[in-house]
Formats: structure tokens, sequence, C-alpha cells
């Protein structure tokens, strides 16, 4: 039974393997046949040296925004406290094996922007010009937005996007292979916003960037807009005691992400909101018990979890992690 079980697990999974490979070879196909451009650019940045300039970018990066920021380290400092002063778990450790780990995905983020992702939003860029462009709508201009309705109408729809995408990440179990490493922790901290595997990708930026090329509406920028955006997911992640009170009615707050990641199956597939949560009371899927604060991760004993701090033992599950998604299934 178990040699049965172990031949459909390796079926399925080189059946799965074969359609990632089919997905590529098609847009690559596609890209040389009808989008020369694309190709070539993307030729041109490996004769480049781009992996190269990429990595080496990334690290001064790392030492500009991480070692030589202090606006990282005032706010890393003020959400430890609000843990320390309001934990939503009292028996979780500040700096638990869980912080370390996601830490190291933190870290790991900025590599997998700039070797992954960029050239990811590059080529859906290229895409769009090719084949869709003809089809755009100039709304800003149409209808003579002024420039903060524009950006309003980019962050509902940018958050829309991301709130589908995450919807699907838990509706098709292909893509919730990859989305599983971010439900998998089991000590929530402000830096499991980081933990994403770049599979993630694959269907958040797509529904996220698609709309806004089709409506010919800038992608939303500004200094005080990034800096929310990066830092409130990491607000709502962080192991903190609190609904925020009337405004858990607009945005996505501690206690009702708990939920999102609650272990509890009468809690599953609640709460999508990325950053408001109006999609959620509007679609149905939200949670309405806003005092609750259940213990989270998965259903998965072959997980590989991380149990301590060693120095060596979480760049290894790191990469343990990053491979989840193509492992056998053991169910």
């Amino acid at each position: 039974m178990k040699r049965k079980h172990r031949f459909l697990a390796t079926r399925w999974l080189i059946s799965q393997l074969f359609v990632i490979a089919g997905i590529a070879i098609l847009v690559v196909l596609s890209a040389i046949r009808y989008a020369p451009g694309i190709f070539e650019t993307i030729v041109a940045m490996s004769q480049d040296g781009y992996i190269a300039k990429a990595i080496w970018n990334t690290c001064r990066e790392l030492v500009k925004d991480v070692v030589f920021n202090p606006v990282l380290y005032l706010m890393v400092l003020a959400i430890l406290v609000l843990e320390l002063w309001m934990p939503a778990n009292k028996k979780q450790k500040v700096f638990s094996p869980g912080f370390g780990q996601d830490f190291i995905w933190f870290i790991g983020d900025f590599f997998l922007k700039a070797l992954l992702l960029i050239p990811f939003v590059m080529l859906l860029r290229g895409l769009h010009s090719q084949f869709l462009s003809q089809f755009s709508i100039n709304l800003p201009s149409l209808l003579h937005l002024p420039k903060l309705v524009t950006l309003t109408l980019a962050i509902l729809i940018t958050d829309f996007g991301a709130w589908l995408a995450h919807v699907l990440q838990h509706k098709i179990p292909f893509l919730w292979r990859f989305h599983a490493i971010h439900h998998s922790q089991c000590e929530m901290n402000l830096f499991t916003d980081a933990r994403f595997h770049f599979g993630d990708a694959l269907i958040g930026y797509p529904l996220q960037i698609f709309p806004l090329y089709w409506l010919l509406i800038p992608l939303p920028q500004g200094i005080y807009y990034i800096f929310f955006r990066t830092w409130y997911p990491r607000l709502y992640h962080a192991n903190l005691r609190t609904n925020f009170g009337f405004l858990r009615y607009v945005l996505v707050t501690p206690q009702s992400h708990r939920i999102h990641h609650s272990i509890e199956v009468r809690h599953f597939d609640k709460n999508f909101g990325i950053v408001f949560s109006i999609w959620d009371y509007i679609f149905g899927t939200q949670h309405r018990d806003f005092h609750e604060y259940p213990d989270t991760g998965i259903h998965d004993q072959n997980f590989p979890t991380e149990n301590g701090l060693s120095f060596w033992c979480l760049p290894k599950n790191y990469v343990s992690q990053l491979l989840y998604p193509f492992r056998l299934s053991r169910d």
C-alpha cells in the first residue's frame, strides 16, 4: 500500500513538473516567435553579466538597507517592544527559532527579487507591450482623474489583485504547495512577512500588475506609501494581541491575520486581505470573531520546521524549505 502511494505521489510530482516545463517552453517559444525584443533583452542581460551584477547590487542594498539603516532598527525595536507589552502568544520568545528562520528569509528575499522577480516583472511588462497594449484604456486621461484619485485607484486595484491571488493560492493545490511555506510558521513574528516562496509570485504579480497596465494607471509610488506597504504587513504578522478596534473593518489587523494563519480547520480560508479587509467583508470570507488568537502553522509533520537558532541550522533549513514544494507528497 505504501509503495502504491509513493508511486502515485511520484506520478503526481512528475506530471506537475511537466506542466511547469510545458508552460515555460510555451512562454519562451512565444517570446522568440512573437516578441523577439523580449528574448533579445534576456539574452543581452545574460551576456552583460546580469547575474553577477544583480548579486553585487543586492549585497550593496543589504549593507545600505539593513546594516546601515536606522529606520529598520527603530521599527524592529518598536514592534518587539509591542510584542513584549501585548503578546498574542505569551509563551513565545521574542527571539525564537521562528524569528531567526524568518530573518534568513528576509535576507534571502533581497537576492530572490534581484535574480528572479525583477526579470519576471520585466517579462510581464514585455508580454503586455507585445500582446495586450492595443487593448489598453487610458482611464486617468479618459476621465480626467486627479493624481490623488489615480493613486487611490492604483492602491485599491493592486490590493484587490493581491487579495484575489491570495484566494487562488489557497484554493489551487499546486499554488498551495508554494504558499504553505508562508503558513508553516508556528511562531508569528515581524519577519514572517518575508517568508514567501518565489513561486507565489507566479500568480500574485500578474494579477496586481496587468490591470494597471491595461488601464494605463501608474504603479503606486511615493515614500510614504512604500514605507506603509513595507512595514504594515510586518506589523500585522507580529505576535501581537490587538484587533485595532473600529479600524478592523477597513484594515487587516494582527488578530484577523492570525486567524488566517490559524491551524484550526474552522478558520481555514478566512481573512485573505493584504492591506484592506473590505474585500473579505464584501465576498463573505471575513471571520467575525475579533477576539480569538489561535495557534498557527500547517498540518504537515514532514515540513522542515526550524527547531533551533544554530548558525548552520537556519541556512540549511532555509534551503530545505525552498525545496519543500517540489518534494513528494506523503499525505
